[in-house]
């Protein structure tokens, strides 16, 4: 039952935030970096990419972060459907 929910969780989590992710890194381009949809992307994206820039740090002005924590939450992802199913 607890690894029904967890897998749940996970098929729910990872593609809403990897949606919300890569809607930062586009709109990161076309918008202001002031706006306030830019904001509640930042606030929501932030505690995932921070750790991520702390082993991965900006190289030459491009900041991988947002890839990493993809990759990352695909592997997660994979983990949790190779443990719990």
């Amino acid at each position: 039952m607890v690894a029904l929910v967890l897998v749940t969780f996970v098929d729910l989590f990872v593609p809403a935030f990897s949606g919300i992710l890569l809607l930062r890194v586009v709109l990161s381009y076309l918008m202001r970096p002031g706006s306030r949809l830019m904001d509640v992307l930042i606030s929501l994206t932030e505690p995932l990419l921070i750790p991520v820039r702390k082993v991965v740090p900006v190289t030459a002005g491009v900041d991988f972060a947002p890839v990493i924590a993809l990759l990352l939450l695909q592997g997660l992802q994979y983990l949790v459907h190779a443990i719990f199913l």
